[in-house]
């Protein structure tokens, strides 16, 4: 079995399932209607695969929803899209599959109370989070969690029924998001021993920079062009 091609029509058909649809200058943010959802997956997920052991995390911020909102053929309107938005923003939500798979696709997964002993998040400044006791989560995250369950499901059966979604506090001041993809720095995933870093800003987020000396094109968390060391402008949208 093709672990990561598995994982990424997943994250990939969870926008469809929830939302129908479809050093040099500073970052410029891409409009959520431009954002690539593909690329973005790409950057929000990690996979690590070792023969038929698996760990799959996916943060998934903000951004994501409202990009996949924007994108939508059918949009949830103004008030729930706005309500969404406010939700992730008071909460980090992350989702982690851990077990075995075997090549027909059968496995044993650990259950969601173990990886809750597991699972912490860090932030920029190296403070680590555990997450919210399931008893103590929003009733609104929790709804949503209720509805993204069978979306897991549906989609790649006893794996993604396996997938345990935990909440963690989204601010750590007042104007601060705890993990802000557009930030600065290094947000973490731990499960366990095993530490999954996003590097930030998340370039799927940002709109492309340009080496001006070479005409070349580069992802918007870059500032340097990795071959000649050329300080990138901002480029054409």
């Amino acid at each position: 079995m093709n672990h990561p091609h598995v994982f990424f029509a997943l994250l990939l058909g969870i926008c469809a399932a929830c939302s129908p649809a479809h050093a040099g200058a500073g970052p410029a943010p891409r409009p959520p209607e431009q954002v690539n959802l593909a690329d973005l997956v790409r950057d929000t997920q990690m996979l690590d695969a070792q023969g038929q052991e698996l760990e799959l995390v996916w943060w998934i911020p903000r951004e994501y929803m409202v990009a996949a909102m924007a994108q939508s053929a059918d949009r949830p309107g103004e008030r729930t899209e706005r309500e969404l938005e406010s939700l992730f923003d008071e909460f980090t939500l992350v989702a982690v599959l851990r077990g075995e798979v075997s090549a027909l696709g059968a496995g044993r997964f650990e259950p969601e109370e173990a990886l809750r002993a597991k699972v912490r998040i860090q932030d920029t400044e190296g403070k680590v989070y555990n997450p919210i006791p399931a008893d103590e989560v929003d009733s609104r995250m929790t709804v949503l969690i209720g509805i993204l369950r069978p979306v897991f499901k549906q989609l790649i059966g006893a794996m993604g029924e396996n997938m345990q979604l935990f909440v963690f506090p989204g601010r750590k001041g007042q104007d601060q998001r705890l993990a802000d993809p557009l930030g600065t720095g290094r947000f973490a995933v731990r499960v366990g021993d095993k530490e999954h870093a996003f590097r930030l800003p998340l370039g799927s987020l940002l709109m492309p920079k340009q080496d001006p000396a070479t005409g070349e094109t580069f992802p918007g968390s870059y500032s340097f062009n990795p071959y000649t060391g050329g300080v990138l402008s901002p480029g054409a949208p």
